[in-house]
């Protein structure tokens, strides 16, 4: 591997472990300078890999590097008293935290401060996405489709109510488990959506994000056992099993329709189905099973024209009961029009408000013009695709709509 692949490959994997692991050191008090500790890290790698013969133990490598330079900051700043609790701490409780098992509960101690209830659930995704998986500023406003002054002013927020808070570095029990885990839930499931379709304008596709979305919500499932957590888990093997099929060479967006099946991650799918079927086990479903089990139904059928649109229907309609988001409207009219129920279709592409669709407008475009071209009306169909190239971002859904314009009949 590319000594600049490996960089990013081992950000992705390794920023969270390290954050989380010298949190539990220094306290979340001291965030920002730990935070410095491990950007020089990364920094000093990308020197190193590039002039060097990479290491043969790479995370092993970070992580001392992260180590030794957490205490060089730490005691040049220890005399001006600008941090809090810095005293006291040894090698050999340095050697104690970087190892597997304690990386693992420092990360979920890490992620249920974060999901504290005294910040907002948008300054608790934006700071996980920045704090644990080591999002840019550019990076999460793309993703949660907001201008980069206002995540500033969001990890402003949330550290300053960490700090008044005296929020403790741990995970809660009782009541507050139950409050804080759907915002926990959330955090993965934004952060695998930003891998499965980024929004980024080149690539539509992030595996790192995937896989550590995967290994987050492992963690969950193993620590806690969730019907939910194995929802979403479910969830996310259906579609990571499409990946491969869902890209073509040239970097084009191909859709369910067109996939090859034969590309698509069998054992994958197999997983989906075994989390699936101990997920069920349970009285109450989630808005994660309700998704998992649309996943699902596209997985199972043998051909996409022998895709069960009327069970899509039932399962969407459940989803809207929990989460009646403008996203999922907009599904529901999909796969309305695809049962031939133009009217409703439409009507329901009608009741959404595109203010809620910051950011995805095009899609809304989109659907309105697989509408009009069910109903033959190709001019209208001609005009909402044209408003949906002009609203798209991502080159490869921007391809994808000039192909279907040029499919459209004169």
């Amino acid at each position: 591997m590319k000594p600049e692949l490996m960089i990013d490959h081992l950000f992705r994997h390794e920023y969270g472990k390290m954050v989380s692991s010298l949190t539990r050191i220094y306290g979340i008090a001291n965030l920002d300078l730990i935070e410095d500790a491990v950007q020089d890290t990364f920094q000093k790698a990308v020197l190193y890999f590039r002039n060097n013969e990479l290491p043969e133990n790479p995370e092993g490598w970070l992580r001392t590097v992260a180590k030794n330079r957490a205490i060089d900051l730490f005691r040049k700043v220890s005399s001006q008293n600008k941090y809090e609790n810095i005293s006291g701490t040894s090698f050999i409780t340095m050697q104690e935290v970087f190892t597997d098992h304690e990386i693992e509960d420092s990360q979920l101690r890490l992620l249920f401060t974060i999901c504290h209830p005294s910040l907002k659930l948008k300054d608790q995704i934006i700071f996980a996405l920045k704090t644990f998986s080591g999002f840019s500023r550019k990076e999460i406003a793309a993703a949660l489709m907001i201008s980069q002054e206002n995540v500033k002013k969001s990890l402003f927020r949330a550290r300053k109510n960490i700090d008044l808070n005296q929020v403790k570095f741990e995970v809660p029990s009782g009541e507050q488990f139950k409050e804080r885990i759907a915002s926990v839930h959330l955090a993965i499931y934004l952060l695998f959506n930003e891998g499965f379709h980024s929004s980024n304008k080149e690539k539509l596709i992030k595996k790192d994000l995937i896989a550590e979305a995967l290994r987050l919500n492992g963690l969950l499932i193993d620590r806690f056992d969730l019907p939910e957590s194995k929802a979403m888990m479910a969830m996310m093997c259906f579609h990571a099993a499409r990946l491969e099929a869902k890209i073509s060479d040239d970097n084009h967006l191909i859709k369910l329709k067109h996939q090859e099946r034969q590309k698509w991650n069998f054992q994958l799918i197999l997983k989906g189905h075994q989390w699936m079927e101990e997920a069920v086990e349970t009285d109450e479903y989630t808005r994660f099973h309700w998704e998992a089990a649309i996943a699902g139904e596209y997985i199972n059928a043998r051909t996409y024209e022998e895709t069960d649109w009327a069970k899509l229907e039932i399962y969407h309609r459940n989803l809207i009961l929990l989460l009646p988001t403008a996203s999922n409207f907009l599904n529901l009219a999909v796969i309305l029009n695809q049962q031939g129920k133009t009217t409703q279709a439409k009507e329901t592409l009608e009741s959404i408000d595109l203010e809620n669709l910051k950011g995805r407008e095009y899609l809304f475009y989109s659907v309105f013009a697989e509408i009009y071209s069910t109903m033959k009306d190709y001019m209208l169909a001609r005009e909402m695709l044209t408003k949906a190239l002009n609203a798209v971002n991502n080159i490869s859904e921007k391809s994808l709509i000039l192909q279907k314009l040029q499919d459209l009949p004169s």
